[in-house]
This record gives structure tokens, C-alpha cells and sequence, in this order.
């Protein structure tokens, strides 16, 4: 199989780019009707365009050596990555049988409309809602009918019509103000005039989560929602999917929805165009939420600069747990991960650390649940001395002091950097945090006459360096420190 691949690739590959995407997508349907899944492939990779020529041509060199090596999958996952680049074929992208998604393919396009065209049907409606006018036509039909949000709940049918066509009872039931169109492998009915559009998943999304992007676009489900919470939605998905699935911003509604044998995908989407919600991917898991727009912007999570911390990192990424929280306190939350991790959790003064945490994840790498708990609050960390430093805006934490500033008393510098102390204040007032620091240290502390001393500091750390250990505790209250020939000054600290 990878011979004959590797064979096809060669041919396809030299012509690159110059076919349009409506082009594309008609030939690779008709490949894969024909069951030729390799020149399916070589026709996907053949017409990509991009800018960004450098990354396409790495990438497609990339889906060749897996090929020829008989790694399919590994040749999937780059393929998805094609996909993220300028020009929408994700809905290409989902009639791949690689990854068994054509939940609304052309087939079963025209067996609805075969449906529609030649049934039978005799309707006697004396103003039935329209949510039951539709569960009627999917009881008789088997098509999967879903009404739009934008409808109007309270709206009625009432028609009497015997032995019709059933297109002409359809149009007859939903009246003139009301249409349909086929999306997502469903019947949808939405208001005429107003195009029902479905949120999409974005291209970082899918680049950022390929695999998960597969696990969910091999699979199709069978569900019936009658006013289920988007909590219960959730944790029936999780179930089903054996993937992890995150509420950002603890969205409210009811799901009313009935679908037979839909794209995993495609369910989310109707989900969230239910609930007036977006969808999509980040790190490792689904995330339904209102406003989804920076859930994967690269710089809410910096890259560790230091060997210490880039060892943290590392430790993250290779422990991996279930993590199951109802309602718990944000604080409490990362207790817990600081027992059961040995890391130090740092949250600056803009936290809420009463916040409730409601979540539910399994084997998921922790970096990946720290991930998904600090987005879902719009928060970001860093790294800073072993320590993750949680806030929503980390410009308030202090830089290290430089070279220049450690020069001015070098007896203190070296105190700083050499010796190492543990912390555990709960709301402990400043001035009680101070006298600690002066007992352990034997430094002079002068406190800036503008810094209330009963500000309540909160802070625990195990073996933390002196310096990172007081530019933490300060950050927590939104103070700093400088060093002067007598010790250490505490002050305000610099907005940006």
C-alpha cells in the first residue's frame, strides 16, 4: 500500500497548486468512490497553495516519507496540517474516508432530496408547534430535522393535506416565513431569508490538535437531547468520545436536539449553533464557549527561558492524571495540583482564586489540564524560578533584577541568589510577611511609606531561591524591589 503511495505521490507532486478548490473536492470524491485512497492522498497534497511555500514543501515532503514508510497515520496528521493554510478546505478536508467524515456527502445529499421528492404524506396539524411539526417529519422520513435557533419557539403549524408529496407538505407545515437547507448531515429549519451557519473550528484549532481532530472525525453518533443541560451535554460527549471536553466561561441553555448517525464534528457544531456558542480545539480537548477567540493565541503561554524552568516543563508534559473537579475553588485547585505535582503555583492579585472550577478530564498530560483550567478563566502563566505564576495580566510581574542592579550591594545579591527558603501565608498582612523575611535573612527591609502593611499576602513555596521567592510574594500584592547600598527597598510597583 505505501509502495503504490509513494508511486503516486511521485507523479502528483511536481504539478503543484494550480487547481481550485472546487476542483479539488470533486476529485477527491470521485477518488475515493473509486476506492483509490493513495491518489486520494496525492491529489490532497497536490493542491495546496500558500504563502507560506517553505512550510507547504517541508510538509509535503514530510507526508511522502511517512507514506513510504508505511506510516498512514503519521501521513494524516500532516495532511490536517495542509489544511490549516490559506484557502477553507476543511469541508474538503472532512469527506477524507481517512478519517471516515462525509457526514454530508453528496450521496447523502441526494438520497434526502430523493426523499423529499417521492414519499407520500398526509398532514392534519391544528397549530402544532413547529419543534414537533419537525420531530414528525424526522419520525416518518429518518432524516435527522433540526430547527434553528433563530426560529421562533412559540411559532405554529396549521395545514391539512392529504396524500401530497412531501416536499409540499414540508413547505405547507413550515409556511412561508420558513425554508430549510441541508448542513451537517441534518434537515435544517431556520427562518427565510437567513442563511443558518454553523460555527467552524478554526485552523490553529485543528493545526495545534490534529489527532484529536481525527479521534473526533472517525466517529459518528446516534443522540437524543430533550432539554439537556450543557453540563449533562458534556459529560454524555466525554463519555461517547472518550475525549476531553471543557464549558469556557460556564455556559447556560438546553439542548433540545435529535440526530441519527452524525459526524461527531458535526453534532458539536449544531450544538453550539443551538446555543448561540463556538467550538473548537485547544490544547487536547473541545472547548464550547461563548467568545473562543484567543483560545489559541501562541503568547498566553511563554516558552520557559531558563534550564530550571524548561525542566518544569518537561515534568508537566510527562506526568498524566484524571482530574475531576465540581465546583471547586480555584485555590483549591492548585493546591492540589502543588501536592500532588511537588511545583510551586503562584497567583498574582488579579486571580480569583474563589472561583469555581467545574471540570472533568482524563488522561490528559497535566501541562494540558493547566492549559485548559488557565484559558477557561482567561488567564495565562509563566514560569519564573520552578515556580508557574498564574495571572491575567503577567506584565505586572517584576523582571529579574538585572546585572547593573544587582551590582549596587553585592553581599545582598549574593544572599538572594544563593539562599533558598519555603513560604506558607494564607491572607497573611505584609507586615507579618516582611518581619518572616527579615528573621530567615538578616537583611534590612525599608517598606515605601505609600504601601498599606495590612495588604493580605497569599503564598506558598517549597525551596524557592530568596530573589524569586520575594519577587513572587510582592507580584501577589502588585509590589516590587530594588536594591540600594543599605538592603532592600519595597515599593509600588511599575505599570506598563
Amino acid at each position: 500500500m505505501a509502495r503504490s503511495f509513494l508511486l503516486v505521490l511521485l507523479l502528483w507532486l511536481p504539478a503543484l497548486a494550480f487547481a481550485g478548490e472546487e476542483e479539488f473536492a470533486d476529485g477527491l470524491q470521485a477518488e475515493f468512490e473509486a476506492q483509490d485512497r493513495a491518489r486520494a492522498l496525492a491529489h490532497y497534497a497536490k493542491v495546496q497553495r500558500s504563502d507560506s511555500v517553505h512550510a507547504i514543501a517541508a510538509t509535503k515532503r514530510r507526508v511522502f516519507l511517512l507514506a513510504a514508510n508505511g506510516d498512514l497515520r503519521g501521513a494524516e496528521r500532516e495532511i490536517l496540517f495542509l489544511s490549516t493554510f490559506p484557502g477553507d478546505l476543511s469541508e474538503s478536508l472532512q469527506r477524507l474516508s481517512l478519517v471516515k467524515a462525509s457526514p454530508v456527502s453528496v450521496d447523502w445529499r441526494k438520497r434526502v432530496e430523493q426523499i423529499i421528492e417521492s414519499r407520500q404524506v398526509t398532514l392534519n396539524l391544528p397549530g402544532v408547534p413547529i419543534g414537533e411539526v419537525a420531530a414528525f417529519f424526522q419520525d416518518i422520513t429518518g432524516i435527522n430535522v433540526v430547527v434553528a435557533p433563530s426560529v421562533d419557539p412559540k411559532a405554529t403549524s396549521t395545514c391539512k393535506l392529504k396524500n401530497v408529496k412531501l416536499r409540499a407538505g414540508m413547505e405547507a407545515a413550515f409556511g412561508k416565513d420558513l425554508t430549510w437547507s441541508l448542513v451537517a448531515g441534518a434537515l435544517v429549519v431556520h427562518p427565510r431569508g437567513t442563511p443558518f451557519v454553523l460555527p467552524k473550528l478554526s485552523r490553529a484549532g485543528i493545526a495545534g490538535n490534529a489527532e484529536l481532530y481525527v479521534s473526533l472525525a472517525r466517529q459518528k453518533m446516534t443522540l437524543d437531547f430533550g432539554g439537556t443541560s450543557v453540563a449533562q451535554v458534556a459529560d454524555f460527549l466525554r463519555d461517547m468520545t472518550g475525549e476531553n471536553y471543557v464549558l469556557v466561561g460556564a455556559p447556560q441553555g438546553k439542548v433540545t436536539l435529535r440526530l441519527k448517525a452524525v459526524g461527531v464534528l458535526d453534532v458539536l457544531r449544531l450544538i453550539a449553533a443551538q446555543l448561540g456558542l463556538s467550538v473548537d480545539l485547544a490544547h487536547g480537548a473541545v472547548h464550547i464557549g461563548k467568545d473562543l477567540s484567543g483560545l489559541n493565541a501562541p503568547a498566553v503561554f511563554p516558552t520557559p527561558s531558563t534550564e530550571l524552568d524548561r525542566q518544569v516543563e518537561q515534568r508537566l508534559r510527562q506526568w498524566k492524571s484524571t482530574l475531576v473537579f465540581r465546583g471547586t475553588p480555584l485555590g483549591e485547585v492548585f493546591g492540589f495540583l502543588r501536592d500532588v505535582t511537588g511545583l510551586n503555583f503562584v497567583s498574582l492579585s488579579d486571580v480569583d482564586l474563589d472561583e469555581k472550577v467545574k471540570l472533568r478530564i482524563r488522561d490528559i498530560e497535566y501541562l494540558s489540564a493547566l492549559r485548559l483550567i488557565a484559558s477557561a478563566r482567561g488567564l495565562s502563566f509563566t514560569y519564573r524560578g520552578g515556580a508557574l505564576v498564574f495571572g491575567k495580566d503577567l506584565g505586572r510581574l517584576a523582571p529579574r533584577l538585572t546585572r547593573a542592579e544587582l551590582a549596587i550591594n553585592p553581599a545582598v545579591a549574593k544572599r538572594l541568589t544563593t539562599q533558598s527558603l519555603s513560604m506558607n501565608f494564607d491572607s497573611t498582612p505584609l507586615r507579618q510577611a516582611i518581619d518572616f523575611l527579615r528573621g530567615v535573612t538578616g537583611l534590612t527591609f525599608r517598606v515605601d511609606s505609600k504601601i498599606d502593611l495590612d495588604l493580605p499576602c497569599t503564598l506558598k513555596l517549597r525551596n524557592a531561591t530568596l530573589r524569586d521567592a520575594l519577587s513572587l510574594l510582592l507580584a501577589s500584592v502588585d509590589l516590587r524591589y530594588r536594591l540600594t547600598a543599605e538592603g532592600v527597598v519595597i515599593e509600588p510597583a511599575k505599570k506598563p
